[in-house]
């Protein structure tokens, strides 16, 4: 069980950015194409001033952008709310929203390719303490809310389920919590049966009495699958949260950390990109349900379930400068040795500029 949970025993891809873009004085405006790449790192175009992380906005000779922070490396930039001034067609002019006037504005790499295991999950491992309380809570109340309390097996909730299904006179309820959840994910198959059940609750206070509370969560936070793009599976919060709000889990606001939470019982049916009414009821059941336990005051709840469903999807980019990303593979598996590439969680940056090398495959074309 405990080498079943080490990092090692994980499937975390892999992934290789292009260069960042640069923004100094002088720059021709055109060459930059800003609004392509800001659409590529999937920046919201708003009215006005962009308060928030990845938004922009344009006027006849400004453009704004409130950045997004980001690590590349051990280079790590916080996010900025930057105007650009234009004059003649080059950047005059770069100040922040502080009144500063830095030599330069660098916007994060965009994702080149993601290099995936045998199993296609895609995932970004974070710590417990990069999750945000109002999304821990959430997944507590809407999945374990005595999770702190019990020893892996919850017997009130075995009772109150058992209680239901009698009543219905067919299974409605399971008991299950976040450590059997966690040990069905990483010990067993999918195929139902009693003895997978039981051996199911033996794992749980295996993993119980060898792990602590907060690292039992933040292996489950990592672990669970939230839906499908294509052939990848979208697994743990952090990957989650890029994939269907383009931010960190860090950045997640109440409503949406409810809204992914949502997602967990069912990806396919409570999916916001395609059941977005579905998501909505599910979101506002997880709200209620915070509410309920203490979690959040009645006037967060009737906030944020007042708040429509948004989401701002950023794609995995499909495998581009092909030849030049099959030379880092190869180079990299001579490097680190084969297989470890699409399981370790290796992070890459290149010198590419993808929008300059889009534009020479289409003249090529």
């Amino acid at each position: 069980v405990g080498s079943g949970l080490a990092r090692d025993a994980w499937d975390v891809p892999s992934i290789l950015y292009g260069r960042p873009a640069v923004i100094r004085a002088g720059d021709l405006v055109e060459n930059l194409k800003l609004p392509e790449r800001l659409g590529r790192l999937s920046y919201q175009k708003v009215s006005g001033v962009p308060e928030k992380p990845g938004t922009w906005s344009r006027e006849e000779n400004r453009i704004r952008i409130h950045t997004r922070g980001f690590q590349a490396g051990d280079v790590s930039r916080p996010d900025v709310r930057i105007d650009i001034g234009m004059t003649e067609g080059r950047v005059a002019t770069l100040e922040t929203s502080s009144g500063s006037f830095p030599d330069e504005l660098v916007l994060e790499p965009e994702e080149i390719a993601r290099i995936l295991g045998p199993k296609m999950e895609s995932r970004r491992m974070v710590p417990l303490t990069a999750v945000p309380k109002h999304l821990q809570d959430a997944v507590l109340a809407a999945e374990d809310s005595r999770f702190y309390s019990h020893i892996g097996i919850d017997f009130i909730g075995v009772i109150r389920a058992l209680g239901v299904n009698l009543r219905r006179m067919r299974i409605v309820q399971g008991g299950s919590t976040i450590t059997h959840q966690l040990a069905k994910n990483f010990f067993l198959t999918p195929r139902k049966s009693l003895w997978r059940k039981l051996r199911e609750a033996e794992l749980a206070v295996i993993l119980e009495l060898r792990f602590t509370k907060e690292e039992i969560l933040e292996a489950y936070l990592n672990k669970i699958y939230f839906g499908q793009e294509g052939p990848r599976g979208i697994y743990g919060v952090e990957d989650a949260a890029d994939f269907y709000f383009s931010k960190g889990v860090g950045d997640l606001t109440l409503e949406e950390a409810a809204l992914l939470t949502g997602i967990i019982r069912s990806p396919h049916r409570y999916s916001p990109l395609r059941m977005a009414d579905a998501a909505r009821k599910r979101r506002d059941w997880v709200l209620s349900r915070m509410a309920i336990l203490g979690m959040i005051s009645a006037e967060e709840e009737q906030r944020a379930s007042a708040t429509p469903v948004r989401t701002n999807p950023r794609r995995v980019p499909v495998k581009m400068a092909e030849y030049y990303v099959d030379y880092l593979e190869r180079v990299a598996e001579e490097t680190l040795g084969s297989g470890r590439f699409s399981r370790t969680g290796y992070r890459f940056y290149t010198s590419l500029d993808l929008v300059h090398q889009i534009a020479a495959e289409r003249a090529m074309a």
